[in-house]
C-alpha cells in the first residue's frame, strides 16, 4: 500500500499538494483505471488523517468545487459551542469545522454513527492538544480542550 506524506506548510500551492496527496489514497486497492478518490476516499482523508490546519487549508480550496467527488461533500459546520473557558473556545473553531465535516461526511458513507462518532471525537482530542501545544499549553486551552471533549464523548454536547 501506498504511504502518504502530509507536506509541511510551506510557499507550496495547498491544492496541488492536496490534488496529488489524494489521488495517491488507496492507489493499489482499485484498477489503474480508477484513479480519482472517491468521496469516501477523500471524507476519511480530511477527517482523520490530517491535521486541523491542512484541513483549514483544504476547506478554503475545495469547499465550493462543482466537480464530482467534492461537490457531494458537506462542509457546514455549526462551529464550537459548549463548555469551557469562553476565552479560548474561539482558538478550536478550525477543529470544530473538522470534527463537522467528520460527522457529517463519515456517518453518511460508513453507516456506523457510534463507531464514527468515537473515530471523530478522538480526532478532535487530538487536535485541540495540537492547537494548545502551538500556544505553549496554557491551563485554559487545556482545560477548555478537556471540557469539550468530555461533553462529545458523554453526547451532552451534540455537534451533529
Amino acid at each position: 500500500m501506498t504511504s502518504i506524506q502530509i507536506a509541511p506548510r510551506t510557499g507550496a500551492p495547498v491544492g496541488l499538494l492536496l490534488a496529488a496527496s489524494l489521488v495517491l489514497i488507496g492507489t493499489t486497492a482499485r484498477p489503474a483505471s480508477a484513479s480519482s478518490p472517491t468521496r469516501r476516499d477523500i471524507a476519511r482523508r480530511l477527517s482523520l488523517q490530517v491535521s486541523y490546519r491542512y484541513f483549514a487549508d483544504a476547506k478554503g480550496a475545495y469547499q465550493h468545487q462543482k466537480k464530482t467527488p467534492w461537490v457531494n461533500l458537506d462542509w457546514s459546520t455549526n462551529g464550537c459551542h459548549g463548555g469551557g473557558d469562553s476565552s479560548w473556545i474561539d482558538t478550536f473553531t478550525v477543529v470544530c469545522q473538522q470534527h463537522d465535516f467528520c460527522l457529517r461526511n463519515l456517518g453518511i458513507v460508513d453507516k456506523r454513527p457510534a463507531q464514527v462518532s468515537a473515530r471523530c471525537n478522538t480526532k478532535w482530542r487530538t487536535e485541540a492538544r495540537r492547537v494548545c501545544r502551538r500556544f505553549a499549553n496554557p491551563p485554559g486551552c487545556r482545560r477548555t480542550a478537556a471540557d469539550v471533549f468530555a461533553r462529545l464523548k458523554d453526547g451532552s454536547l451534540v455537534d451533529f
